[in-house]
């Protein structure tokens, strides 16, 4: 059976690599709620970094403890209070809620590397390689499945000619071997019908061995072949009561012979199977026992 790759499989492969190379919008930042924030803050653990904010941002001065905030721009005003956070908090939520949000973005900045120039510069580089690789893959399956499809055609090209001449040949020579036993008394058979045979498969098993470098088998059915040429020319047909004790096995090799040249031919129409028995040092089929 001739295999043919459709389109089916290159189009879901190259949707699967898409989906890789192209994902989805990430998922936009949701808000902190304010009362998540106002717990973040008011933890004793963040109180400094909330007051280093707040007098970054100009909403305090900077106080005695680093870890309050002044209502004074001026320190050692008499106006002046210095105050917990918890106290700010109270006496200013909106400045308070501002300083808080600047921490909390801050640490959520730091969670997440790379930092931002360097994501941009990902980002841009990254957009020029995603087409050129999704392109590059593309053309990839696409010369792999063609050239699946012409191994296949161009197997399924030459394994026909072999079984043709595979099955041309065991003809001719069976029926020269049944001429020999069918009559004790009968002259020597015209050989020339299996020798014409036996050089188109020859030629065949050469073109074989040509497309599949790496098969040993090819080469082991041309070995088989001229060994089954000699013991059909070197049997005892000149003795009449042994001319079937000859043939007999000799038939049982022939039979033999064909189904292991079927089976390479069946291999030649599948190119994306990795075929060991074709790359192994012994015909697949055991063949007959020698006469």
């Amino acid at each position: 059976m001739r295999w043919a790759a459709g389109v089916g499989g290159p189009a879901l492969a190259i949707l699967v690599v898409a989906a890789l190379l192209f994902p989805g919008p990430a998922a936009a930042r949701t808000p902190i709620p304010d009362d998540t924030l106002v717990i973040f803050c008011l933890d004793p653990g963040n109180a400094e970094d909330v007051a280093h904010a707040a007098v970054t941002l100009g909403l305090v001065a900077k106080a005695d403890a680093d870890d309050q905030v002044s209502t004074s721009r001026d320190p050692k005003s008499p106006t002046g209070r210095n105050l917990t956070i918890e106290k700010w908090r109270a006496a200013d939520q909106a400045n308070f809620l501002r300083a808080c949000r600047a921490v909390a973005g801050v640490r959520e900045l730091s969670s997440q590397p790379p930092t931002k120039e360097a994501s941009d510069v990902w980002s841009v580089v990254w957009g020029f390689v995603q087409p050129v690789l999704l392109a590059f893959l593309g053309a990839l399956l696409a010369w792999i499945f063609t050239e699946l499809r012409m191994r296949g055609d161009a197997g399924s090209r030459i394994a026909l000619a072999t079984n043709t001449a595979a099955r041309a040949y065991h003809r001719a020579t069976t029926a020269y071997v049944n001429a020999w036993s069918a009559d004790p008394f009968l002259g020597k058979p015209e050989a020339v019908t299996m020798g014409d045979r036996l050089n188109e498969l020859d030629v065949e098993l050469g073109r074989c061995k040509l497309a599949r470098s790496r098969w040993k088998v090819p080469e082991l059915l041309r070995d088989e072949l001229n060994a089954l040429d000699s013991a059909i020319n070197a049997a005892a047909w000149n003795i009449p009561d042994r001319r079937e004790t000859e043939a007999i096995p000799l038939r049982q090799r022939l039979d033999d012979y064909l189904k292991n040249v079927v089976v390479m031919t069946n291999d030649l129409e599948r190119p994306w199977q990795l075929h060991r028995r074709m790359r192994a040092d012994q015909l697949p089929h055991p063949m007959g026992a020698a006469p």
